[in-house]
């Protein structure tokens, strides 16, 4: 039984961790790479250097 515990803390963690780390590159991924491709510095990019 012990083992069943740690395989279902297990997946809980990568549940709550890893899905939205990877959701959050997916989205920032999508978000810079037309910019990237065009070799135009992102917005945002340019928003954080005015402050």
């Amino acid at each position: 039984m012990r083992w069943a515990w740690v395989r279902t803390a297990t997946v809980i963690v990568v549940a709550l961790v890893l899905l939205p780390l990877l959701t959050l590159y997916a989205y920032l991924l999508l978000w810079f790479l037309p910019d990237l491709t065009s070799n135009v510095r992102p917005a945002l990019w340019l928003v954080t250097l005015r402050f």
